[in-house]
């Protein structure tokens, strides 16, 4: 990771709350300061270095959306009780969703299929983004994988992408979409 350091006149701490980049500058009208949107980790040596966005901006094929907004609009969805959007990169960089279903999901992907189910989601998100912004990869998991602390890993679910994943939970589906290649 690339380290920084701040101007002379400017004060780097980490807001409480929300573990991003606090700046207090001269140049800034508030005398407490401006909370950055990345997280970051300051240094021993007064460096620091910024970690990942708070606000899970991505940047797909230059337009720009919140991961939080798609697993927003998904878990409206009767058929979700959960979801968890990362952005991945192989050979052009697309979305790619996680989703624990509702039991009225699982009856669904049982009775029709893992195709059926990611056009309705895809096409339901399509109200709401553009084409290239639409998700390309589908995992259908019984629970979301977490960790001893109880919270989502980033690294873990970017390999539940991965060819040949074994990771835990238990994959109850997957499915690459064949908008992948559009």
């Amino acid at each position: 990771l690339f380290r920084s350091k701040p101007f002379p006149t400017v004060k780097i701490q980490l807001d409480q709350t929300t573990k991003c980049l606090k700046v207090k500058s001269p140049f800034f009208k508030s005398a407490d300061g401006f909370v950055m949107g990345d997280k970051a980790q300051i240094n021993k040596d007064g460096t620091f270095q910024l970690l990942e966005r708070a606000d899970r901006i991505v940047k797909i094929e230059g337009k720009r959306v919140s991961l939080s907004e798609i697993e927003k609009r998904l878990k409206q969805h009767k058929f979700i009780k959960d979801a968890y959007a990362v952005s991945m990169e192989t050979n052009r960089q697309y979305i790619a969703i996680i989703i624990v279903l509702t039991p009225e999901g699982k009856l669904t992907l049982n009775k029709k299929s893992r195709r059926f189910l990611n056009l309705e989601f895809t096409n339901m998100l399509s109200q709401y983004f553009e084409r290239v912004l639409l998700p390309k990869q589908f995992r259908y998991l019984s629970t979301m994988p977490i960790n001893e602390q109880g919270k989502l890993v980033m690294t873990n679910m970017k390999k539940l992408f991965e060819k040949n994943s074994t990771k835990h939970p238990k994959v109850i589906s997957q499915e690459q979409s064949e908008k992948q290649n559009v």
